[in-house]
């Protein structure tokens, strides 16, 4: 493991086995559903990351294509939709706000903004882990993210 600052985070990461873990997947969340919402979404991708955000993929060993999970909300302004997700690394918060705070029925997210469309933030609390990664030491990255409509067909729901 190796320790990484991160904004208001220290991790202990370890790049080389999220690397194998994530090498083991055969597509991220988004390439696996296939929805409309989700294919926008891996269509748009190039222009969702920031270029930070994407240097810190590459810290913690995750493509930029091996999401977790995403999740879309809707239009928030015209041509922009809100999405969320995660992703998945070996490692651990050391210190640092946990982003998702408060538990069942109601949890609170608190994330760090890098631009105007774009935030992110680490936490313990776990969700759809892919089953290559070991188990003990996992580590989650949430993010959120205000992303054209770029298919040719409309958003429905």
């Amino acid at each position: 493991m190796e320790t990484v600052q991160v904004k208001n985070w220290q991790l202990e990461v370890d790049p080389a086995a999220t690397e194998r873990a994530q090498a083991l997947r055969e597509a991220g969340g988004p390439e696996s559903c296939g929805c409309l919402h989700c294919r926008n979404f891996a269509t748009a991708r190039n222009v969702a990351y920031p270029a930070e955000f994407v240097q810190l993929l590459g810290r913690l060993g995750v493509p930029p294509d091996r999401e977790s999970e995403i999740y879309h909300c809707g239009e928030v302004e015209p041509g922009l939709h809100f999405y969320g997700g995660w992703f998945h690394f070996v490692g651990r918060i050391v210190s640092g706000p946990d982003a998702l705070s408060g538990g069942p029925p109601a949890c609170a997210i608190e994330l760090e903004k890098i631009s105007d469309r774009f935030s992110f933030g680490f936490t313990n609390k776990l969700g759809l882990v892919p089953t290559s990664f070991p188990a003990g030491t996992v580590g989650q990255l949430e993010f959120s993210a205000k992303v054209p409509w770029v298919l040719s067909e409309p958003c429905v729901g």
